[in-house]
């Protein structure tokens, strides 16, 4: 089984359709779910590209780029991330990771290679109502919730949820593995 959460979703897709035959199952925990030609930028929006662009131009020689400060990210995550300690936690891991500017323009190049649409794919969706990624991931949701070759779950917490619900998510993951092994059983 592979898992992609949030913009782990590129990576999960570009393996996916590489190798499918070495896959079971595919799980996208709220991340996004790109088509061919699209990148992280198009994904996100014009807001989210200007904000990451300047950052790079002020703060990371141009090629640079990072969603700000651990100060500036810990007051964004006080909405999701309660406790204080692994709030901090989590946003220092972001902040001292700065990454090139490229791996959100980048568009992924989709081969097709599982054109019979074989492998099997859950979207976790988790949907607290108002939270600031509502726009981005309400429409991908909605392509999954009644797609035939997909499976849709929701689980109740916000964005964060592997952080802030962990016994939650891996409930969740550990029922698609046995669902997953199952069908393997008995094909």
């Amino acid at each position: 089984m592979l898992v992609g959460w949030s913009y782990g979703g590129m990576v999960v897709t570009g393996v996916a359709d590489r190798l499918p035959e070495q896959l079971a199952h595919v799980v996208y925990l709220d991340a996004e779910v790109p088509e061919d030609g699209q990148s992280l930028f198009d994904l996100n929006g014009q807001d989210f590209r200007n904000e990451m662009e300047a950052w790079a131009c002020s703060h990371g020689k141009g090629w640079l780029t990072s969603f700000g400060s651990a100060d500036e990210m810990d007051e964004g995550e006080r909405g999701w991330i309660a406790d204080d300690h692994l709030r901090r936690w989590y946003v220092e891991k972001l902040a001292a990771s700065p990454q090139p500017i490229e791996t959100f323009r980048q568009p992924i190049r989709l081969l097709g290679s599982d054109p019979a649409n074989k492998l099997s794919r859950t979207f976790f969706r988790f949907p607290v109502r108002g939270e600031a990624f509502e726009p981005l991931f309400a429409p991908i949701a909605e392509r999954f919730r009644s797609h035939a070759g997909w499976a849709y779950l929701e689980i109740d917490t916000n964005h964060c949820g592997p952080l802030v619900a962990p016994k939650l998510v891996a409930d969740a993951l550990m029922s698609v593995t046995a669902d997953t092994q199952r069908k393997e059983l008995t094909s």
